[in-house]
């Protein structure tokens, strides 16, 4: 995509991030990580001309959202049971998920949900 827009530069995430006014001064070594989120910010200003990731909560609470209401009755969700072997294979794969986590699993403390 680079390549594309600046054809004939030097198109590596340093020049891009020079190119594209992205803060890069934290970037001693390569790293995966850091070098993701530099991506990361290139790329939505190359494609989308913002200037951040970053979603400004002031903007986000002033904007409206409408929500339009469906009528979910004219829906059928077919339920299916699990038969004995599954419901077997589930209740070990539990019993080794709450083993590993020191018996610290939430699904032990937490209160049913009512139907």
């Amino acid at each position: 995509m680079a390549r594309e827009m600046f054809p004939g530069k030097s198109n590596s995430l340093d020049a891009l991030c020079k190119r594209l006014e992205v803060d890069n001064a934290s970037r001693s070594l390569h790293g995966a990580l850091l070098d993701a989120g530099l991506l990361a910010e290139v790329y939505i200003r190359m494609t989308r001309g913002q200037d951040s990731l970053v979603i400004d909560e002031v903007e986000a609470a002033a904007a409206e959202v409408a929500v339009e209401a469906v009528d979910l009755s004219r829906f059928s969700l077919p339920v299916i049971a699990a038969d004995a072997a599954e419901a077997e294979a589930h209740g070990k794969l539990i019993a080794e998920l709450d083993k590993a986590s020191g018996g610290k699993t939430v699904w032990k403390t937490a209160e049913p949900a009512v139907a």
